[in-house]
């Protein structure tokens, strides 16, 4: 859409341009051959030329003027457009910015409560194993003792039945 309003405003300064031009072209052609073919005097021929061209003078620096100004008025729309998306640009840059920012802090302190988490739970599991490992080898050790005494007293029965 940009690049078409561009070539627009190209085609409009080159068609504004080619008919000043011609207007002078045509204005001095015009001025020329009126003088040249009216009947007067060299005298008055030069007065007719002079006028013609501090007239055409004229008309020639009110274009100009026009052109300067049209362009600087231009150079300053095109200088406001450019800021206004200079300072759009860093607006959206600035909340995309925080956006991240608040995301990246968002993670941060999810990641740090689920690895405090993890860290809760994997102290509660380890608690738990070395109570039931302790339970377990506190059994074995009754059981042990149990079956000890049960060998001491097959010894006995066996002394006993081995006496008998």
């Amino acid at each position: 859409m940009a690049n078409n309003e561009s070539k627009n405003n190209q085609n409009n300064q080159i068609d504004t341009k080619d008919f000043l031009i011609g207007a002078l072209v045509g204005g001095i052609v015009g001025a020329a051959t009126a003088l040249l073919l009216a009947p007067k005097s060299g005298k008055e021929l030069r007065s007719d030329i002079n006028e013609q061209v501090s007239n055409l003078k004229e008309k020639t620096d009110h274009w100009k003027d026009a052109a300067v100004e049209k362009s600087s008025e231009m150079a300053a729309a095109a200088k406001e457009k450019t800021t206004q998306l200079k300072d759009t640009a860093v607006e959206k840059g600035n909340q995309f910015a925080g956006t991240v920012k608040e995301k990246t802090e968002k993670i941060r302190d999810v990641a740090v409560e689920k690895s405090h988490d993890l860290k809760e739970k994997a102290a509660k599991l380890q608690k738990n194993i070395q109570f039931k490992s302790t339970e377990k080898a506190e059994n074995v050790q009754i059981k042990a003792e149990e079956e000890h005494d049960v060998q001491e007293k097959l010894k006995e029965v066996q002394t006993v039945n081995d006496q008998a």
